[in-house]
């Protein structure tokens, strides 16, 4: 996973006055993301966005893929989540 590219993606889209910024999560990101992907992605955008709009990380999938989700969010420091169970 190349994080400089997702951070610059990430920044060059603020400008534009996003509401939040959706991180591992709307088109099922969560079910293809190991855990300790969704965590890089997560910390890299609230990193970026650093307090400027909210952070909402997706967990879904199996309980157990959601909760490690979920924790890995926590640690990260996001806004919130965005639940999708299958």
């Amino acid at each position: 996973m190349d994080v400089a590219v997702l951070k610059e993606h990430i920044s060059s889209r603020l400008p534009f006055g996003p509401a939040g910024v959706f991180a591992a999560c709307g088109t099922g990101e969560f079910h293809a993301l190991g855990i300790d992907e969704v965590g890089t992605v997560v910390a890299a955008a609230v990193e970026v966005v650093a307090g400027r709009v909210p952070v909402v990380a997706g967990a879904g999938g199996p309980l157990g893929h959601a909760t490690s989700a979920t924790r890995a969010a926590e640690v990260a420091g996001v806004d919130g989540l965005g639940f999708s169970f299958s």
